[in-house]
């Protein structure tokens, strides 16, 4: 049976996916089809051979089904999303569903034929890929640095629990400060006396220098082919960076591995967890779909070969630094899920465009599954207090926390 998904924006009226539903009935007298599945634009998907994208083209869908139709709103389109368009198989306009032209059921035919050719003649499509950990490739990881003499041990943390193997990660830290003896130089050190596995160069410079002058440094002093962002401040569960290498390496743009150049260059979440530091508030971040992929994307998940840099450096910027290095650039992009692979934290020192909600709004903090000690580990680093008080929970009240016993 052929599988079809359709994502779509639920929380928004829709009499599309209806139509859509219909010329699926009419398709199975002569394909078969299983009864299609609905997910929302933010909902994890699951596999299929067809997804069937209403409205909006999702970019991190794609990978998710072995071909893709993208069911095309004239009245709602947004110029944006022209770079997305040569990632589809299909392209349907709600007018032709309107009109139930004879001739698509004719192009839908034809495309679950292509779908179930492009299955696998043996095992299964790991979707999100799978790379164990015997098979890690060598990384260099790269991490910008400005007065973060605390808060720089989330990024030691990251490295000493991820599941990477020591021995093949190569650690980048380029930190900038106009005060020397404000730098974190002799943590760093210390860092690589008690982690001999993992390879770490320590690049100080004097003085002040943008965030996308500090990426360009450190992805230049990288050895390794394949470049991963860490960001200094954020938290990148066990298997993080596995789970990126792995979608950039035997990820598809799309799932036909046939294709030539089928393969990305750069892989990155635009979804993200985000946990505030100050007010024990968790949030997660979606940028709003109307945008270009460009104004999207978080450059702290940024996985990629250095290839792709070398072909264009980051500006000289310290804000959306990544903008301009993925626009134009689309067809060499995979987006990636964003379960285990990041969350941002936000604090009064950092310089995200991500926020959590107002503080006005009445908020539940989920603490994204960390235990207690790790809680009080990175309250402490931001300079709030963890106090355990029973049973109850209460957040950022008179600058301390709240957390269950």
């Amino acid at each position: 049976m052929i599988q079809c998904n359709f994502v779509f924006d639920k929380t928004a009226p829709n009499t599309t996916v209806g139509l859509a539903e219909d010329l699926l009935k009419q398709l199975r007298a002569t394909v078969n089809l299983a009864k299609a599945r609905h997910y929302d634009l933010k909902e994890p998907l699951a596999f299929g051979d067809i997804n069937i994208h209403v409205g909006i083209p999702s970019f991190g869908s794609i990978p998710w089904a072995h071909s893709n139709v993208l069911i095309k709103d004239e009245k709602a389109w947004s110029e944006e999303w022209n770079a997305y368009l040569p990632f589809f198989d299909g392209l349907v306009t709600v007018a032709d569903l309107v009109a139930k032209k004879p001739e698509l059921l004719v192009s839908m035919k034809a495309l679950c034929d292509t779908a179930v050719k492009k299955r696998p003649t043996s095992g299964v499509v790991h979707c999100p890929p799978i790379l164990r950990v015997e098979d890690c490739p060598p990384i260099s990881v790269v991490t910008p640095t400005y007065n973060r003499r605390e808060l720089i041990d989330i990024a030691f943390h990251n490295l000493m629990t991820t599941d990477y193997p020591k021995s093949k990660i190569e650690w980048i830290v380029i930190e900038d400060h106009e005060d020397s003896t404000q730098m974190a130089s002799e943590k760093i050190v210390n860092f690589q006396v008690n982690n001999p596995e993992i390879q770490v160069k320590y690049v100080p410079i004097q003085g002040r220098m943008t965030i996308g002058q500090k990426r360009n440094i450190g992805v230049e002093h990288a050895t390794n082919e394949i470049v991963l962002f860490m960001d200094d401040d954020d938290h990148y569960p066990v298997t993080s960076l596995r789970r990126r290498v792995a979608w950039l390496t035997k990820g598809y743009r799309n799932a036909d591995s046939s294709m030539p150049d089928a393969r990305a260059s750069i892989a990155f979440c635009t979804t993200i967890a985000l946990y505030d530091l100050v007010r024990g508030v968790s949030a997660v971040n979606v940028p709003p779909w109307g945008l270009g992929l460009g104004k999207r994307i978080s450059e702290a998940t940024f996985t990629f070969y250095k290839s792709a840099w070398l072909d264009r450096k980051f500006d000289d910027v310290s804000v959306a630094e990544g903008e301009t290095w993925i626009t134009g650039r689309e067809g060499l992009c995979l987006e990636m899920p964003p379960q285990q692979v990041i969350v941002a934290f936000t604090h009064k020192g950092n310089s995200s465009g991500r926020r959590v909600p107002p503080a006005d709004v009445k908020e539940i903090a989920c603490f994204w599954g960390f235990p207690k000690e790790y809680l009080m580990f990175i309250h402490k680093l931001a300079g709030i207090e963890v106090e355990e008080e029973g049973k109850k929970v209460e957040k950022a009240k008179k600058n301390k926390l709240i957390k269950n016993a």
